[in-house]
């Protein structure tokens, strides 16, 4: 009998192992991937694809399918019509614009953008031009063109000018040209010599008269003949004389040597003492106290002492700051110098109290230490004070002006208020001068400040509009309330409290402003501008009487008029003064001119016990006006004395002193409360020479210098 095999079923057929019937079960199920003969067998698989999502790669590209095999999808691409591609940043199908440019026609279009739906240039567009201009295809610019201009010529005598694409405008029109000698007549056109049948006469002996302009077919304006000091012309025979030589006036009146006409007597000035201060090629300030004593202040710049009647006195180091006190006679009480070693302190203006401060005005750099110290990187102005018994420093102030300056300064020996001010310009807002809720506006601004005499300011002001206005000269009356001048472009000047101003609104033209301040507020009391049809008006200096009639004295150009009398000036630059009445409003009581037609210029004013005005100042040439003054050479400045009636602004006395070289009148001082002393000073170059006893002062040879000469008007 035989025995089965173990794992076998004997059924007497083919014997199958057991694995090979579950193979083909496998089979059956539908689950077979791959098979093969060979290599030991068969390899069972799976799908691929289960579980697996396709999505497009981008906006050009479609989802695709997956591959059972590799497990991975297809990523078809987006069709697109022929010559267009795929924008992949919105799957769009678009033209390509990478080799397409788009023009302009010309300068006055704008090129259009390539169009990725067509794969053309959209339309140029026009330049767009404000309202009244067109585009010029030459350049692309917009112009107002020159459609409809005619441009015409003022009269026969001037082409017309062209009109200009770029602004529509006509060019200046021109001057006809004409031969040498000969001008064109307005009244046909022609060349023609204007000065045919013209003859120039003068209106007596004393006076001479050029030949015919034959540009302008005019007569130029007669100058008197020149006569020597105190000498005038006699109109009778044309002949310079000694006018008083022969006359004999009446009780009580003097012959007057400008005319030779008898008028009531009145005092002259009467130099005593003529002084070379040897101080440094600046201005000096002056000023005088109750009882006659002059102080001078002014800048030094020799290192090596120098002698002021037993005083020395020497720079640190470039200009110092100097000041001194001479007597009635001229001398020397004390003098003083103060600066550092490095830098320039100089003062130019002074003013003294009734309680004896001496105040200074002037600019510095480094240190200066008069009472207290200051110092300045850049250039400052500061006011300073001494004691007027010693010359002691009391106090020092520096001030900002923003690139402005202090241009003047005052005080009243004989007011209790002892009040000094002082004015000028700011070309910014300054920290120093501007009241709470000032606004600058562009331009030079006045600026006005007044301290007491310990160096506490009471009141500031900064005053100004667009144009330029500035503060040239100040005053204080007996009141303490201040006067103050200036000059002024804008259209309109307000000083507070006080109705505005009309102003020229031109920088080519200045006007003249003169205000009354309440010494202790600042506040307005009135105000009054002063203007001719054409030219400029600068004062220089202001003087209050003892009736608070104000006195201007300056220069000008043009024809100012003052009430119901307008001056006009010979040429050039001529001196004005004027005085005015608070009480009307400022009403000019008279005006009076001097001049030629060179440069002439009243620097100092000053008024007397009884009223009447003392000038001076600086005159080139011939003048006439107020008086025949002949300088001493064609060259050379020369300095003049002026003295005026204070009633009728006639002149009581008129002098020029000086030599071929240059001399000028800075500064005046008149004690009015005592004697009628007076101090005046200025700049020299050579020699000048006043009456006896008061004699010469001159210059060291080749240097400019400063002269002080002291006198008497009673």
């Amino acid at each position: 009998m035989k025995t089965a095999k173990r794992g076998t079923v004997d059924t007497g057929v083919r014997r199958v192992a057991p694995l090979a019937m579950s193979w083909l079960v496998l089979v059956s199920a539908g689950c077979l991937d791959t098979a093969s003969e060979g290599g030991g067998g068969l390899r069972i698989g799976f799908d691929r694809c289960a579980g697996v999502v396709c999505t497009p790669e981008d906006s050009c590209h479609t989802a695709g399918v997956c591959d059972p095999v590799t497990g991975r999808c297809s990523t078809p691409v987006k069709d697109c019509p022929s010559g267009q591609a795929c924008d992949v940043t919105d799957g769009q199908c678009k033209f390509s614009c990478a080799t397409v440019v788009c023009y302009a026609s010309d300068a006055c279009h704008l090129a259009g953008a390539c169009d990725t739906g067509s794969g053309e240039c959209t339309p140029e567009q026009p330049l767009s031009c404000p309202a009244g201009q067109t585009c010029d295809v030459a350049d692309g610019t917009c112009k107002s063109g020159c459609g409809g201009v005619v441009c015409t010529a003022s009269d026969l005598c001037h082409l017309a000018g062209t009109c200009s694409s770029d602004t529509g405008e006509c060019s200046p029109e021109t001057l006809k040209s004409c031969p040498s000698g000969q001008s064109c007549d307005p009244a046909d056109g022609a060349c023609k010599d204007p000065c045919t049948g013209v003859v120039c006469t003068p209106t007596d002996l004393c006076h001479v008269v050029g030949s015919c302009n034959s540009s302008t077919g005019q007569c130029p304006a007669q100058t008197p003949v020149p006569c020597p000091s105190g000498q005038s012309c006699d109109p009778a025979d044309g002949v310079c004389k000694d006018l008083c030589a022969t006359v004999v006036c009446p009780p009580g009146e003097t012959c007057n040597p400008n005319d030779g006409q008898c008028q009531a007597s009145f005092t002259v000035p009467r130099p005593q003492t003529a002084r070379n201060l040897e101080l440094a090629t600046l201005p000096v300030g002056l000023a005088m106290d109750t009882a006659g004593n002059t102080y001078v202040a002014g800048a030094i710049f020799s290192t090596t002492p120098v002698d002021f009647d037993g005083h020395l006195v020497h720079s640190n180091g470039d200009n110092d700051v100097f000041i001194a006190r001479y007597d009635t006679t001229g001398h020397a009480v004390w003098a003083e110098g103060f600066g550092d070693a490095a830098s320039s302190q100089l003062a130019s203006r002074a003013a003294v109290t009734q309680d004896g401060t001496v105040a200074l005005l002037g600019r510095f750099t480094g240190s200066l230490n008069i009472g207290n110290a200051i110092s300045a990187g850049a250039e400052l102005d500061f006011v300073a004070a001494v004691q007027a018994a010693s010359g002691a420093g009391k106090f020092a102030r520096s001030f900002d002006t923003n690139n402005g300056t202090l241009l003047s300064l005052a005080a009243n020996p004989s007011s209790s208020t002892n009040r000094i001010a002082f004015c000028g310009k700011a070309a910014g807002l300054s920290a120093d001068f501007a009241q709470a809720g000032f606004s600058y506006t562009g331009g030079n601004d006045i600026v006005i400040a007044v301290f007491n005499s310990a160096g506490t300011k009471l009141w500031s002001l900064q005053i100004g509009a667009s144009g330029n206005e500035e503060c040239d000269a100040i005053a204080i009356d007996d009141a303490g309330d201040v006067y103050a001048s200036g000059n002024f472009d804008s259209a309109t000047l307000t000083i507070p409290g006080t109705p505005a101003l009309t102003g020229p609104g031109t920088t080519s033209r200045k006007f003249l402003w003169v205000a009354k301040l309440n010494g202790a507020s600042g506040a307005g009391i009135s105000s009054a501008a002063f203007s001719g049809a054409g030219g400029q008006i600068f004062p220089r200096s202001v003087s209050v009487d003892a009736t608070g009639k104000l006195v201007v004295g300056g220069n000008f150009s043009g024809n100012p008029t003052f009430g119901g009398t307008t001056v006009t000036s010979s040429g050039g630059q001529d001196v004005f003064v004027t005085r005015l009445d608070l009480l009307s409003s400022f009403t000019p009581a008279w005006a009076v001119r001097l001049g030629g037609p060179a440069a002439d210029v009243a620097a100092g004013v000053a008024t007397t016990s009884s009223g009447d005005v003392v000038v001076t100042g600086f005159f080139n040439g011939t003048t006439d006006g107020a008086a025949v003054l002949t300088a001493a050479s064609t060259t050379g400045s020369d300095v003049f004395l002026l003295k005026l009636d204070g009633v009728t602004g006639s002149t009581q006395f008129a002098a020029g002193y000086g030599d071929a070289l240059i001399q000028s009148g800075d500064s005046l001082a008149v004690n009015r409360f005592g004697a009628d002393q007076f101090s005046a000073g200025g700049t020299l170059n050579g020699t000048i020479t006043f009456p006896a006893p008061a004699g010469a002062a001159t210059a060291a040879s080749g240097a400019t210098e400063t002269f002080l000469v002291v006198g008497n008007l009673q």
